[in-house]
Order: C-alpha cells, then sequence, then structure tokens
C-alpha cells in the first residue's frame, strides 16, 4: 500500500438522509500515502436549496456562506477527478459514500466504482476498549488535533490521522490473529476486510515477548507481580501537616479536611466506631476524603472494599490511589472487581470460534475479541465496553468463566489477594459477603440510597409466565437440532455417554411436564378469571396472597419435583463435559453451550419459581401482580413481585457480617434527622453519626430554581426547548407519551426530542443523545440518573411529573421520596450543566408549603427558588 493513495472524505448535508431531496453544502478530503499526509482540498458547495437551520446550529455553515459557491453541478467533475485512482475512506463510510454517489447520478456524472474503507469500523476493531467511536471522542483519547467538529475541512484532517493511527495499530496484530479475523469473514462495509487481508499479506510475524500461544489463541502474556508490603504510616492530624503532605498533589481544603479527620477519628478505635452516613455535594473530592484516612488504618492483611451501584467512578479512584501513593510513598493496589461470569473463558471461546453465527453482530464481536485478546491483562470483558445484559451482546455470556478457573482467573485471585483497595458492586458484595468479610475489611458503600434496592432485587420476580418452558426448549434444541451436530451425534459411538445423554434427556422431559402443570394450575387460578384492571396497553391482574399462599401449597409436590429434578440434570450435565478432549472444538462449543443453558434453567426455577415458594412462607409483607397484553395471551403474561420492603434484610445479610460501615451518596438528607435514609438504610440513630458539609459555593448567578405554584401545568410550548439541552422528566410512560405528543403536536420540526420507549430503550436514547448537537429528552428519572455518567451536558430540567406507580411503594415515604429525587436531579444538573443551568419543578402536586419548605432546607441557599405564575417569570426563564 506504500504507493497507494487515500483520499479520506467527509461531506457535510442538508440532511442525513438520501431519500429525501437533500444536498452536500460541504466537501473535504485530505489525502494519505505510505502513512504521510500528502495533500488536502475543501470546498463549499451551493446546494441551490435553504439549509435547515439545525444544520446551520451542527455546522456553522449558513445560506450566505454558500450562495457564492459552486453548484455541485459545476462541482462533479473536480470530485471525480480527485478522486480518481484513490481508495476512498470515510468516517461511516456507507453515509458519505452513497451519498455522493446519489449526487453524481442527479448531475449526470459516473458514479465512483472506488475501493472503499471504513474507519468507524476499523476503529471498533483495532481499538476495541474505546467507550465512544464518534470522531470527536477519538480524536480527544488519541490526541488528535480537530478544532472544528462537524466542519467537513476538520473532520477529513482528523480522520486522516485516525487512519494513520489504524495502519500503525494493525501492524502490531499478529498474523494467527488476523488470519482467525479473516477466517470469520465478518460483514464489514464495502472494502474494509481487504485491510485486514493486505495486513496479513505483508505483516512480518516477528517474535514478541509479550505474547503467549493459548489454546490456539494469541494472548497477551501475564505479568504476575509479588505483593508489595506497605509501610505503616502515620495520620496527619494537624492543619499544618496536612498542607504540607499534600502540597503539590492537592491543594489543602479545611472542608475536606474536617470530611478526613471525622473518618480518620471514627474508625481509629475500632470500639468505638459507628457507622458514617456522609453526604457529598460534588464540589469535594470524596474519593480522597474517604480513601485518605482509610489507607493510614491499613495493615498488610486488610483491604478497603468499595461497594458501588455501576463501576463508572473505578477510573477517577484508581487517580486517586495513584496521587495518595506519591503523597506517602506507599504501594497500595486497587483492583475493579466483577462477577466470575464477567472474564473471558479461553476454552469457551476458542471452541465458539469454529461455530458459524447467524447473528453478524455475533460474528464482528469474535473478531473484536480476538484483537482484544492480544493485549488485555484481565480477561474482564467489561473492557470492550459493551452493555453485558443486553440480548444483542448475549455471546458475552456464553463465554463467560461460569467454572472459575483458567488463564485470567489465576491472575485475578492474584491481584485480588495483592489489593488493598477493591472496588465491587453492590450486586458483587451482597453475592460474595462471606468472602469478603474475611478480610475484615473498612466497607465504604457509595450511591448509598440505591443499596437497599439491589439487596431487594434478590427478592424479587420479574418473569414471563412461559420462560421456564422456553429455557426448557432452549436446552432440548441441542440435543435434537438438525442444521448442526447435537449431543445424540457426537456421542453415538461413545456408549457411556449416550446413556447419560438419554439419562439427561429423560429428566429434562420429566421436568417439562411439571412445568406445564404448574403453569396449567396458574392460569386456571389468577389468569382465567375476569378481574383484570384495564391499563392503557393491557390489563394487571393483583395476586392475593392467601391465593398465592395457597396456590404454593396444592403444587408443592411439583415444585418439589422440579426442585430435584433440575440438580440431577445440572449434575449430570456437568459430567459430560468431562473427559471430551478428544472432541473437535465445534463439538466441545455444543457441549459447553448445552451446559451453559443447562446452568441458566437451573439459576431461573431457583431465583424464581424456588424463590416465590420460599417468599409466601416467610413472615414478611409481598406483594404480586401479573400483567397481560392486549390479546389475554396466558404465555405472554408477566408475573411480578416479591418482598416490599428490607425489614431486616441488610442487617442480617450484611451488617452482621462487617463492621461498622461507611455510607456516602450525593443527597441523602430528607431532614435534620433524615429518618427516611436511616429506615431505607436499617441503621440505628444511636450507632450512625451523620456527616453533612456545610461548604457550598454560592450559585445564584448561575443557577435558579423555578417551581409551578398555580393548579394547572405550564404549557411545555410556552418555554424555549431550543439552543439548550433540555431533560423533561416524569416516571409514568402514559405522562412521557402524553409529553411527547404535545410537542410534537406544536410543530417544532428543527427540535430534536428523543422519548423514551419512543425513540428506543435508555441505551438507545444514550446513544442518540450523545451524538447529536442538541436536544430535548423526555424520560424517567432512572434514564437521567443514567445519563450523568456520559460526557454531554444538559442545562435545563423540567420536572413535568415525578409521581410514579410503585407497587411496592410505601406511601406514608413518598413525600421523603420525592424531595429526595428532585435534590439529587437539582445537585446533577449543576455537575451536568457547564457551570449554568435552570430547574422548573412543573408538578403542582409536589407544590405545597411543606414540600417546598422541605427542598429549600436541603438545598440551603446557596441556589434560590423562585415561584412562576406569569408571563414574565416564563420569559426570565427562556432567557437565562
Amino acid at each position: 500500500m506504500s504507493s497507494t493513495i487515500f483520499s479520506v472524505v467527509d461531506i457535510e448535508t442538508t440532511g442525513t438522509s438520501q431519500s429525501n431531496d437533500n444536498r452536500i453544502i460541504q466537501f473535504s478530503c485530505t489525502f494519505v500515502r505510505n502513512k504521510n499526509i500528502i495533500g488536502s482540498f475543501n470546498s463549499f458547495i451551493n446546494p441551490e436549496m435553504d439549509i435547515p437551520s439545525d444544520i446551520t446550529k451542527l455546522t456553522g455553515i449558513t445560506n450566505e456562506l454558500v450562495k457564492n459557491a459552486p453548484t455541485f453541478n459545476e462541482f462533479a467533475s473536480k470530485i471525480s477527478s480527485l478522486l480518481k485512482d484513490t481508495v476512498f475512506v470515510a468516517h461511516n463510510v456507507d453515509f458519505d459514500f452513497p451519498f455522493i454517489n446519489k449526487e453524481l447520478d442527479r448531475v449526470g456524472q459516473k458514479m465512483m466504482d472506488n475501493m472503499a474503507i471504513d474507519t468507524v469500523t476499523l476503529s471498533q476493531l483495532l481499538l476495541p476498549t474505546e467507550k465512544s467511536y464518534r470522531l470527536i471522542d477519538l480524536s480527544q483519547n488519541l490526541n488528535i488535533l480537530h478544532q472544528h467538529p462537524h466542519s467537513s475541512s476538520s473532520d477529513a484532517f482528523a480522520t486522516a490521522k485516525l487512519l494513520i493511527i489504524l495502519f500503525n495499530q494493525i501492524e502490531k496484530i499478529p498474523k494467527k490473529t488476523i488470519k482467525q479475523l479473516i477466517s470469520i469473514n465478518p460483514t464489514l462495509p464495502k472494502n474494509t476486510i481487504d485491510v485486514f487481508k493486505y495486513a496479513y499479506k505483508k505483516n512480518t510475524d516477528m517474535f514478541n515477548d509479550k505474547l503467549l500461544d493459548i489454546n490456539r489463541l494469541k494472548i497477551r502474556k501475564i505479568q504476575y507481580q509479588e505483593r508489595l508490603k506497605i509501610r505503616k504510616i502515620n495520620y496527619p492530624e494537624s492543619k499544618g501537616q496536612q498542607k504540607n503532605i499534600l502540597n503539590g498533589v492537592y491543594k489543602w481544603n479545611s472542608e475536606e479536611s474536617k470530611l478526613m479527620n471525622s473518618i480518620y477519628d471514627n474508625y481509629k478505635n475500632s470500639d468505638n466506631s459507628k457507622n458514617l452516613l456522609v453526604e457529598q455535594n460534588n464540589e469535594l473530592d470524596y474519593n480522597l476524603g474517604f480513601l485518605f484516612p482509610l489507607v493510614h488504618l491499613l495493615n498488610n492483611e486488610n483491604k478497603i472494599v468499595v461497594a458501588v451501584h455501576k463501576h463508572s467512578i473505578h477510573e477517577d479512584l484508581s487517580k486517586t490511589i495513584n496521587r495518595i501513593n506519591k503523597i506517602t510513598k506507599n504501594n497500595f493496589k486497587n483492583l475493579v472487581l466483577h462477577s466470575i461470569d464477567d472474564y473471558i473463558d479461553l476454552n469457551k471461546f476458542r471452541d465458539a470460534l469454529n461455530i458459524k453465527s447467524n447473528s453478524k453482530r455475533t460474528e464482528f464481536l469474535k473478531c473484536k475479541i480476538l484483537i482484544w485478546l492480544t493485549f488485555t491483562k484481565t480477561g474482564d470483558l467489561h473492557e470492550l465496553n459493551l452493555d453485558m445484559k443486553n440480548d444483542q451482546n448475549v455471546f458475552l455470556k456464553t463465554i463467560g468463566n461460569t467454572n472459575n478457573k483458567g488463564y485470567y482467573m489465576n491472575k485475578l485471585k492474584n491481584d485480588f489477594n495483592n489489593s488493598n483497595v477493591v472496588v465491587i458492586s453492590h450486586e458483587y458484595l451482597y453475592n460474595n459477603r462471606h468472602m469478603l468479610a474475611k478480610y475484615k475489611p473498612y466497607l465504604v458503600i457509595k450511591d448509598a440510597v440505591n443499596f437497599n434496592k439491589q439487596i431487594l432485587k434478590h427478592y424479587r420476580v420479574n418473569f414471563k409466565i412461559n420462560q421456564n418452558n422456553i429455557l426448557i426448549r432452549h436446552a432440548q434444541y441441542l440435543l435434537y437440532q438438525t442444521h448442526n451436530q447435537n449431543l445424540y451425534n457426537i456421542f453415538q459411538n461413545d456408549k457411556s455417554t449416550i446413556k447419560l445423554v438419554q439419562n439427561i434427556d429423560s429428566l429434562i422431559k420429566e421436568y417439562e411436564n411439571y412445568s406445564l402443570k404448574l403453569q396449567k394450575s396458574f392460569e386456571e387460578l389468577f389468569i382465567n378469571k375476569q378481574n383484570f384492571i384495564t391499563l392503557k396497553k393491557g390489563f394487571k391482574n393483583p395476586i392475593n396472597n392467601i391465593e398465592l399462599f395457597n396456590f404454593i401449597k396444592i403444587n408443592k409436590e411439583y415444585i418439589d419435583k422440579q426442585s430435584s429434578l433440575i440438580k440431577q440434570i445440572r449434575s449430570l450435565s456437568k459430567n459430560i463435559i468431562k473427559n471430551n478432549d478428544s472432541l473437535k472444538s465445534s463439538e466441545k462449543a455444543i457441549i459447553t453451550t448445552f451446559n451453559d443453558r443447562i446452568f441458566n434453567l437451573n439459576k431461573f426455577f431457583n431465583n424464581n419459581i424456588l424463590l416465590i415458594k420460599n417468599l409466601v412462607y416467610m413472615d414478611k409483607k409481598v406483594t404480586f401482580q401479573n400483567y397481560l397484553n392486549i390479546d389475554k395471551n396466558a404465555d405472554n403474561s408477566t408475573l411480578v413481585g416479591g418482598l416490599i420492603k428490607n425489614d431486616d434484610l441488610l442487617k442480617n445479610k450484611i451488617y452482621t457480617l462487617f463492621n461498622n460501615i461507611l455510607f456516602m451518596d450525593t443527597a441523602i438528607y430528607s431532614s435534620d434527622k433524615s429518618e427516611f435514609i436511616l429506615n431505607k438504610l436499617e441503621l440505628d440513630n444511636n450507632n450512625t453519626s451523620m456527616i453533612k458539609s456545610s461548604y457550598q459555593t454560592n450559585l445564584n448567578n448561575d443557577y435558579k430554581i423555578f417551581y409551578n405554584n398555580n393548579k394547572k401545568e405550564i404549557d411545555l410550548n410556552t418555554l424555549d426547548l431550543e439552543n439548550n439541552n433540555t431533560f423533561i422528566m416524569a416516571n409514568t410512560q402514559e405522562k412521557i407519551d402524553e409529553i411527547y405528543e404535545n410537542i410534537k403536536k406544536n410543530g417544532n420540526d428543527s427540535l430534536l426530542i428523543l422519548c423514551q420507549k419512543i425513540n428506543g430503550n435508555k441505551d438507545k436514547i444514550i446513544k442518540k443523545f450523545t451524538n447529536s448537537k442538541g436536544a430535548t429528552i423526555i424520560g424517567n428519572y432512572d434514564l437521567f440518573m443514567a445519563i450523568r455518567n456520559i460526557n454531554k451536558s444538559i442545562n435545563r430540567l423540567i420536572v413535568q411529573s415525578i409521581n410514579f406507580s410503585d407497587m411496592y411503594n410505601d406511601k406514608g415515604n413518598l413525600t421523603d421520596l420525592y424531595n429526595l429525587m428532585i435534590k439529587n436531579s437539582i445537585k446533577h444538573i449543576i455537575q451536568l450543566s457547564n457551570n449554568k443551568g435552570v430547574i422548573l419543578i412543573n408538578d403542582f402536586s409536589l407544590i405545597n408549603e411543606s414540600s417546598m419548605k422541605s427542598i429549600k432546607n436541603m438545598i440551603s441557599n446557596h441556589i434560590k427558588m423562585f415561584k412562576i405564575n406569569s408571563k414574565n417569570e416564563i420569559r426570565t426563564f427562556n432567557n437565562f
């Protein structure tokens, strides 16, 4: 490719749809040869139509700017001559290439037939751990100069720089890995696969002592590090000592100092320590606040365990550990620990490579993982930044390490033993609490408001009535499938194993029989009666607890039989995996998949059917409801229910195993005594100290909170929703749909509206918002909390309807719950808004003297609240 010229192209257009009469308004091209930029070209193009305002806002290209530019008809021959005999490159080639061809065809010019490659796809494969593949994000992470995003000249130059980085990257990939990728033959845009074919021919496979051959895969060699003993260090208690030791790394802050001292004083004498409840305010470094005092209490045997709702904080925490090491001249190590099955099993992955999937996404994922394995040091699938729970990424679960052994498991055990600070999820804490408790750790629970929810998930169910039977069929499919080998085919010449397969087959059929009986009994008692409550999209049927108790009692034999059978099936399925070294990889993959499906069946039964039985016998408050679609199809009905609240669960499951715990969150005080949070966390007021920072920057010049004091909602169409990123919060889908229809009815076509469920699920909304210039998002509180984790500002929040129907809610606590949600939302707008923001509480059902006083008390005086009940205040809101 040394003589090949790559024409790296970017265009700006009047719209993204190629089916409409959209036109090109700017064409730019940067030329690359032999990994060097050799020239560039840029021109505006007169589209002979008005440029939409949202395109001008995005690109900065106005009608005035293009009025004297050549039309595409005048410019077409120039494009043809520029691109002749070059390889066409674009960041999303499936947009730029056909769009230019459509325009060439429109003016009667010959369309391009150049080879074409896509840098988005190459980046996804060669840079598999990037969080985003937007050009602006890749440029930032790879230190590419990209001064004017959405200007085609700047985009083309940045893409050319990216292309050179990708060419350098592919030269580092082992030929064996490239060969495996080519043999998978993933569906890639245009001629992108040819980049790998050329690299396979031309790359010299030099010896690399950082790589190993394991299971016919090229793997990054893991370096095991011995545990370095930490030095015992004295805590600097005085202001002068702290200023001196922090000098050059942190700027001393009196409020942070108070927090650090409070935590150190609480835990330095374990006999006198208490639980600590700390409210964060986003203005202080709370990672330093708790880590700095706690590391001074560590010895070489114990640990600090930090449990978080999600793992998004671990990067900041790693930076804090590195700085503390610099300050203390110590060698504290941290580890982010996920569930065991979130780490890749190399045997499973190797075998899965030999089974062709009908899913293009799965085949692409295989290629991505092949390259990732050449540099990952952990085998943690989370490094790929893919949603592990998304059904589209189900392949990640099929290659997870459920057996707690293998190459990366040994490394993980070593890292855990050698770590002083371990970051885990709330879920991991619950599932592994006994193992963690052995280390007598200092336990820190961040995102504390969500902690009890995570524990309660283990005592609640949400599944389709026929899910048990679906999982049974998934397992049976591998016994009888005809398009590929099945278990009977694989072991047809092995008499002892075929007997084992027959035995499993028989037990599954017996298990299925009891499952169908149980489902039929449930339908007769709870679905075939007529007392349904009509919903907007279907029906619900509240289930009487006494009737459910009787149902379990009547069907106890079926449930107990299923419980016994699934244990037998699980045990026998494990035996099939043993002694199969002589089988082909494709056959091993089928056996492994079968075993995983039996594991999932067993997990479903224990976490749902068996759990319901146990719940109804517990002396706890439970509630259950069954939901049906419009057609009242019993198979598609969903059973939801479980414990209403966590009475003594946290005490019995967590607090008995760990000494006094440090709880942290951004909004936990609903009153001076904060009884609501104390009750949620099952904390005793006498054994809990509360730390609330009084440090608040005066934000009155930059933020305003308005609340609607009328008995009528303010019409959102009177508010200026353009030129800002706005989040409209509503907690029921019915209200979300109503808001969306009302705004669309107003006919503001230039406004990008992203509405939960209407425009996709949470992940799709976040992705679309990330890639947008500006948008109005309509969704619930959970979506708002999820958006806070992306690098995108929101400067307007409208709380339209915070009320929601939750079958588990204790109505007596709703005011406290809503106030905390309001307070948390305000705090996150400050965090997300880029130094200026406005909030409107438009849910007049929340507006009363008591609730407003409570909210005012929670946010102190650093932001003032104003009534909005006239056009003047609405004008103030719009102009702020």
